[in-house]
C-alpha cells in the first residue's frame, strides 16, 4: 500500500512534464521579438524599469520605479511616443502610482495620494481626473450586508467610471450580519462609491498569522509550507482570475482557476495538473522548533497555531496573469527547491490549455496573450517581448574573448627591480 501511495505521487508530479507527450498540450517555446534597452529607457528620464503595462494595440507604458518619478510610453514597435506624465513633486499632476489599467486606448492611473483615478490619452495627455468616493458605501437596501468603507485600492476603471475596488477600513454604524471581516472583498462601485455587487471574495493575508502584542502592537509569521492563492484581473477588468493551488488529499495535484466577469459571473472554473508532492514532517518540525513567542503568546502556543495551518501537500505555482485577449497563464516551479526554471501553462479564454511554455531564466514576467510574453530582462535592465513559437530558438553562442597574443602576454609581466 505504501508503494502505492508513492507511485501516485510520483505519477501526479510528472503530470505537467507528461502533457505534451500526450498530445493533448503542445510544448511551444518563447524567442524574441522586441527588446528596448536600459539605454532607451533611461533617455526618456528613468532609472531601472520595474513594472510595466500593454495596451490592447501593443503599446508599452513604463511605471516609474517605486512609483514615483515619471511615466512614459513606447509604440508596439518599441520606438517611444515622446511624452512622459510626472509623478512626483509638489507640481505633479499624479502623486502616487497605486494601481494602473487600460479604458481602450485610454490609460488609467489610481493615485491614492491624491485621491482620485487620471486618465492619460494616447499622447500623454492627461484628459480627465475622477475623484475618488469619500466613502464606499452600501445601497440603503443592503445597509447589514456591508459596512461603510473609509478608503479603497482600485483594481479596474470602466467607461462609465465605475470602478472594481477592494474597499479597506470598515466602519460599521449598524449591524452588519452578511459581512464577513476575515475575508477581503473585491466589489464593483458606480461613481458615488455605491456597492453594486460583489465579484469576489479572498483570504487577504493567506498563510499569515497575525499574533497580537502589547496594545495595538501586532507580528505577522508565515505559516510553513503556506499555498498561497493568487489572484490576477484583465487591464480592463472585465475578467478576474483565481488561482488555487490544491494542498489537500481531497484535491493534491491539481490547481484551481475559477475565471470571473467583472459581475461575478463564472466564466469557467476548471483544474489543472501541478505536483504532488506530501509537506514532509521533519522540514516541519525543524521550522518549528526555530519560533519564538510574541506578547502573551507562548512559543509553544504559536507553534501550535501554525502547526495546524501546515498544508498536507506543497504548492508549486509561483504566479498568474491574465491578458488583453483573456488568456491566463498559471506559472510553476519545478520540484527541486534550487531550479530556477519555471513552467507557464497557458490558457485560452474558456480555460483550454493550449500550451506548456518553459519561461527564460532572468527574465520576470509582467503582462501575456496568447502569443507573447513581456517582462523585464534583471542583467541588462530593459524591456523584452518574446513570442510564441513551435520550435526552440536558435542559441546564441557566447563570443570568446579574444586570445592574449605572445606580445600582450609578455607585456603584462611585471619585471622586478
Amino acid at each position: 500500500m505504501r508503494l502505492m501511495k508513492h507511485s501516485r505521487a510520483l505519477l501526479l508530479s510528472m503530470l505537467p512534464l507528461a502533457l505534451p507527450a500526450q498530445g493533448t498540450v503542445p510544448r511551444l517555446y518563447l524567442a524574441p521579438d522586441l527588446e528596448i534597452t536600459a539605454r532607451q529607457i533611461k533617455a526618456e528620464g528613468s532609472g531601472m524599469p520595474d513594472k510595466i503595462s500593454v495596451a490592447p494595440d501593443g503599446r508599452i507604458v513604463v511605471i516609474p520605479k517605486s512609483y514615483y518619478g515619471g511615466i512614459h510610453a513606447f509604440d508596439a514597435s518599441g520606438k517611444s511616443l515622446g511624452w512622459k506624465v510626472s509623478a512626483e513633486g509638489p507640481n505633479a499632476e499624479i502623486g502616487w502610482v497605486g494601481s494602473w489599467g487600460w479604458i481602450g486606448t485610454t490609460f488609467w492611473v489610481g493615485d491614492p495620494r491624491y485621491g482620485q483615478v487620471v486618465l492619460v490619452d494616447p499622447k500623454g495627455h492627461v484628459v480627465r481626473s475622477i475623484e475618488y468616493p469619500s466613502w464606499v458605501h452600501p445601497h440603503w437596501a443592503e445597509r447589514r450586508k456591508y459596512p461603510l468603507f473609509a478608503s479603497m485600492e482600485v483594481r479596474a476603471v470602466y467607461p462609465d467610471t465605475s470602478m472594481l475596488v477592494v474597499p479597506l477600513r470598515p466602519r460599521s454604524v449598524l449591524g452588519t450580519p452578511g459581512y464577513n471581516r476575515s475575508l477581503a472583498h473585491l466589489v464593483h462601485v458606480n461613481p458615488s462609491g455605491a456597492i453594486e455587487h460583489t465579484v469576489a471574495t479572498f483570504h487577504a493575508e493567506g498563510g499569515i498569522l497575525t499574533l497580537q502584542g502589547v496594545g495595538r502592537s501586532e507580528h505577522s509569521m508565515p505559516v510553513p509550507f503556506r499555498a498561497r492563492d493568487y489572484r490576477a484581473i484583465s487591464a480592463d477588468g472585465y475578467r478576474v482570475a483565481l488561482v488555487s493551488p490544491g494542498v489537500t488529499l481531497a484535491d493534491s495535484g491539481t490547481v484551481r482557476v475559477v475565471m470571473l466577469n467583472e459581475k461575478g459571473d463564472t466564466i469557467f472554473r476548471r483544474r489543472y495538473p501541478q505536483p504532488a508532492v506530501r509537506v514532509q514532517q521533519a522540514a516541519v518540525d525543524s521550522l518549528l522548533a526555530r519560533v519564538n513567542g510574541f506578547g502573551s503568546t507562548s512559543a509553544q502556543q504559536v507553534r501550535s497555531r501554525l502547526a495546524v495551518r501546515v498544508p498536507a501537500f506543497r504548492s508549486y505555482v509561483t504566479d498568474a496573469f491574465v491578458g488583453n485577449d483573456y488568456t491566463t497563464w498559471v506559472v510553476q516551479r519545478p520540484v527541486n527547491d534550487t531550479a530556477k526554471a519555471r513552467d507557464a501553462v497557458v490558457l485560452d479564454a474558456h480555460g483550454d490549455a493550449v500550451a506548456l511554455v518553459a519561461l527564460p531564466v532572468g527574465i520576470t514576467p509582467l503582462a501575456v496573450d496568447r502569443q507573447h510574453l513581456w517582462g523585464i530582462d534583471r542583467a541588462a535592465y530593459g524591456i523584452v517581448r518574446l513570442k510564441l513559437q513551435a520550435t526552440p530558438p536558435p542559441v546564441t553562442a557566447t563570443p570568446a574573448p579574444p586570445s592574449r597574443s605572445g606580445t600582450a602576454a609578455a607585456a603584462k609581466v611585471r619585471v622586478p627591480r
